[in-house]
């Protein structure tokens, strides 16, 4: 019979897995030594910002966005890096109700924060989307396209015998 050596197999197969199911039980020194922690000036990340100023209020050096769910005030400080969009350096006046900013923040409580750069401007357009090929293709099929569908309507109706002149005689 083939039981002994289906047995042999089995033992054998069992004794080559026993390393590798020791080697998973058994921790690896770099498992064992948890990694150190990143500092978390690398970690921490300015969270951007982006909308249309609502108010400003040059005594306090803040500016304040309406988002769609809440308000948030921004503290301008001599760190913050004011840019105008169109190039150049801007300055708080720049910072007016109705003026389009972009740029990046630390948070410092609820809804409050302090600007680290700003750019001040109008939106940058979108480029317009100019037609491909592809595109154009699709609204106007080819001439080659045409003779396509007309050579298969051509050789269905040729196909059925009620189409050829032929067939009815």
């Amino acid at each position: 019979m083939h039981l002994p050596s289906f047995t042999k197999i089995l033992v054998a197969s069992a004794l080559l897995s026993l390393p590798l199911a020791l080697q998973a039980q058994t921790p690896t020194p770099a498992a064992a030594s948890p990694r150190p922690a990143a500092s978390p000036e690398k970690t921490q990340r300015n969270p951007p910002f982006r909308g249309t100023i609502t108010s400003a209020d040059a005594a306090a050096q803040t500016f304040t966005i309406q988002g769609k769910v809440k308000t948030r005030v921004f503290k301008v400080t001599s760190e913050t890096k004011l840019l105008k969009r169109a190039g150049g350096a801007a300055t708080f006046a720049d910072l007016k109700a109705g003026e389009y900013v972009t740029g990046s923040a630390k948070k410092l409580g609820e809804g409050q924060f302090e600007a680290e750069s700003v750019k001040v401007g109008p939106k940058e357009p979108k480029p317009e989307a100019t037609p491909t090929a592809s595109a154009s293709a699709a609204a106007s099929p080819s001439p080659s396209a045409s003779r396509r569908s007309t050579t298969r309507r051509n050789s269905k109706s040729a196909a059925t015998p009620a189409a050829s002149p032929s067939a009815a005689q």
